[in-house]
């Protein structure tokens, strides 16, 4: 019996090894190119609140897929990342979002739609406290 049970399991080890040795002598599939519009200006996250504080775009990237998008945007922030932090995970709650917290990181769920927010608190030189990166995303239109 043991025999037989070591021989399957060399046997499905063989044939998973075989298939996988397969798939990488294939040629690479290439992928259709993923559309990316660099913004010049900011854009309003679907049902994020706003952050009240002195806020500063820097940069952001729209990417458009077939019934989902996904926008990244980075700012330079007045306030230091714990004040940024709490409003965000009192705002979001309040707004019907089911949050989750760290030191630096707030990640939000609501329907189809998920957003992470990233707040480090560095030297700026433009005199802002703090970087805080959003990255929103909704699974269908």
């Amino acid at each position: 019996m043991l025999g037989k049970h070591i021989f399957l399991t060399v046997a499905a080890f063989m044939a998973l090894h075989n298939s996988a040795s397969a798939q990488l002598q294939q040629p690479n599939k290439k992928l259709p190119p993923t559309p990316v519009k660099t913004l010049t200006a900011p854009l309003p996250y679907p049902d994020v609140p706003i952050y009240p504080g002195q806020i500063r775009f820097i940069s952001g990237d729209k990417i458009e897929r077939d019934k989902a998008d996904n926008l990244r945007q980075t700012w330079h922030i007045k306030e230091g990342r714990a004040q940024a932090v709490e409003w965000y995970k009192n705002a979001l709650s309040s707004a019907g979002w089911k949050v989750s917290a760290t030191k630096g990181t707030i990640s939000a769920r609501k329907n189809d739609e998920t957003v992470m927010i990233f707040i480090n608190e560095i030297p700026l030189a433009d005199n802002y406290r703090s970087e805080m990166m959003m990255q929103y995303y909704r699974a269908s239109r």
